[in-house]
């Protein structure tokens, strides 16, 4: 079953097609609700010598004056992003705050600081998947890694040390030194 605007349109095309061979060029009203528009073009011959119908879409209108900045916005914000990049932003801003100057990502409380970033975006994730025993391979390894730079801070310099725990939340546990280096 066809509805009357495809019926319309199919008039329209069909009377096309009878058209005479005078007409050169005209544009056939088509119902604006399906948004078609139909015009003659004697250039292009059919079999029969005569011009063709194309049904097409016209373009939307461009609105040369409104501009909509909000949607870059939207777009752009970090709901949008990737898990990856939701967490790479985390792991940036994290290093930022704990910066001493510009360009600086090596320094003891910036790695701490990325290094539980991580640490905590690991522990949530084996919240969900606790048998994913090879991200917790990779978890324990972060977690040493972070106590190094701890223990070295905290040796080298206290009140640095003392802030930054203070800062990330963690606890502060004296390291004991192993047995054989008594």
């Amino acid at each position: 079953m066809l509805s009357s605007s495809r019926k319309s349109l199919l008039s329209v095309a069909l009377a096309a097609a009878f058209r005479p061979l005078s007409v050169s060029a005209a544009t056939a009203s088509v119902p604006e609700d399906i948004g078609l528009a139909a015009t003659f073009d004697a250039s292009l011959r059919s079999s029969e010598g005569r011009g063709r119908w194309t049904l097409h879409r016209p373009a939307p209108p461009i609105h040369a004056g409104l501009e909509k900045p909000d949607l870059v916005a939207k777009f752009l914000h970090p709901s949008c992003m990737s898990l990856k990049d939701q967490s790479s932003l985390k792991f940036a801003a994290a290093r930022e705050k704990f910066a001493r100057h510009a360009t600086d990502t090596g320094s003891a409380e910036v790695q701490v600081a990325a290094l539980t970033a991580r640490i905590n975006h690991l522990t949530e994730h084996m919240q969900t998947y606790r048998k994913d025993f090879h991200s917790r391979r990779g978890l324990v390894g972060l977690i040493e890694r972070r106590k190094k730079h701890l223990k070295y801070l905290r040796r080298t310099d206290f009140e640095r040390y003392g802030a930054l725990i203070s800062a990330l939340g963690i606890a502060d546990k004296p390291f004991s030194e192993p047995r054989y280096f008594k």
